[in-house]
């Protein structure tokens, strides 16, 4: 493998979701190579989504329904995909009739562990119709020197990842946001604890061939590290976002705009219409804006029986970034039903750093125990409710005193300059790697 011109390594994403601004996983993977040139980067993926080639110029994509189809026909799946093409996927409707509808229905149920079975058995019996020649020569053109992957949900992709590894001899760096494989199976289905048990020993062949972990807090990394003593950093997801010039007073306390941009699942809704709520007694004139992919079905009757919660629907990350520097109070909630609360544990939300580098007032309202609930406590940078009880008596404090709000921002501006600095954050992952590569390569010279 040769390094390039301006002595970056080479580095090779592993992912089922490719770089991309917008989505958590696609925004988690350019954060990650962030301090490479595009040229220098390089990806195989495994979904439908089309790829940002404004960060990376090396794509290689093998979708779910090309490999089935590939299974059913004997074919070959996946291919390079260039900057020009035509990123949907066509088919004849009537030659793939069985296969599209087998995707259809495999996508529209992707958390039934049936499911996750089957497609870990596809992608093990189809492993040789993408591996071709063709995949080994577009390797050849990349020339990695490193494979980076990220810790899921689905053992058939950390397969790939180690297989990869092993096959072109090339150091694993794999990044953990969750804690798929450490939840807890008791009372589940015999199923859910063959699946369960299936990813751990995915995740342990995985991080037996990782040279380097890396967790995006230092809560996650206390959970693994009981079970994994692979070298690792703590890397919190971290941004560029320059902050706007601090409200000293709020323009019209009886018009103040209260954001939240996110998903709505995990019954995160349920919290939010809990603040709109406490809200309509504080400040009567105060809207909470709601940005969301998609709407649960359950929300709806929340939403219509309330004039203070509004539904603007989904936005671009750009779009985010704007609204947020347009709000009064960034707002971000979790859900307070026992047994979600037990699954976001390690929980760290993507925007959290941008709410913090903002300079745009932070509330939360979330229980105890959740990674990014702890963290905003532990250093004072958002105003955070931790139950009925104190939402509304901080809501209250929070909007009608200058001093408490300037003492929130000043700490969030400190936090996310010592944690989240983009430049800061991908460079020491660069490092870090470089070092993986260099060790790698000292141990192939000594054998």
């Amino acid at each position: 493998m040769t390094r390039s011109v301006n002595n970056q390594n080479k580095v090779l994403i592993v992912s089922y979701n490719p770089l991309s601004k917008e989505g958590a996983n696609g925004r988690t993977l350019e954060f990650l190579v962030g301090a490479y040139d595009a040229n220098n980067i390089s990806q195989v993926y495994f979904s439908g989504e089309t790829p940002d080639f404004s960060v990376c110029h090396n794509y290689y994509r093998v979708c779910e329904n090309q490999l089935l189809k590939s299974v059913l026909k004997r074919k070959k799946a996946g291919g390079r995909v260039s900057d020009t093409a035509d990123h949907t996927l066509v088919s004849n409707p009537d030659e793939e009739k069985t296969a599209d509808g087998i995707a259809r229905y495999a996508k529209k149920n992707k958390r039934s562990v049936c499911i996750k079975f089957f497609r870990n058995i596809l992608w093990k019996i189809g492993r040789k119709k993408w591996q071709t020649q063709e995949f080994d020569e577009w390797i050849q053109d990349v020339s990695p020197d490193v494979i980076i992957t990220i810790s899921g949900k689905n053992s058939c992709f950390h397969a790939i990842a180690v297989d990869l590894s092993r096959k072109y001899h090339l150091p694993l760096v794999v990044y953990h946001c969750e804690d798929y494989c450490m939840k807890n199976t008791q009372g589940r289905s015999f199923l859910y604890k063959r699946y369960i048990s299936g990813l751990k020993k995915s995740v342990k062949r995985m991080m037996e061939c990782a040279s380097l972990a890396i967790y995006n807090s230092n809560r996650i990394k206390q959970i693994y590290e009981e079970n994994f003593k692979t070298t690792s950093l703590v890397a919190y997801m971290s941004t560029d976002m320059i902050p706007r010039e601090e409200k000293k007073t709020m323009s019209n306390l009886h018009s103040m705009v209260f954001s939240y941009i996110g998903n709505l699942g995990l019954d995160r809704y349920r919290s939010l219409y809990e603040i709109s709520k406490a809200l309509k007694k504080v400040v009567p004139g105060a809207v909470l804006n709601i940005y969301a992919p998609s709407v649960p079905d359950d929300f709806v009757p929340l939403l219509e029986s309330t004039d203070n919660m509004n539904y603007k629907g989904y936005v671009s990350y750009s779009e985010c970034r704007k609204i947020m520097m347009e709000s009064d109070v960034l707002v971000h909630a979790e859900s307070f039903d026992e047994k979600t609360k037990s699954d976001l544990q390690i929980a760290f939300s993507t925007k959290i750093a941008d709410s913090l580098a903002s300079g745009v007032p932070f509330f939360v309202y979330a229980p105890i125990g959740i990674a990014s609930t702890d963290y905003l406590l532990e250093t004072h940078s958002a105003c955070v409710a931790t139950n009925s009880d104190e939402l509304y008596s901080k809501l209250i404090e929070f909007v009608n005193s200058e001093k408490v709000r300037h003492e929130y921002v000043t700490a969030a501006q400190r936090v996310a300059k010592e944690n989240h600095s983009f430049a800061v954050t991908t460079e020491m992952i660069a490092n870090s790697i470089r070092c993986v590569v260099e060790t790698q390569k000292e141990n192939h010279g000594k054998t």
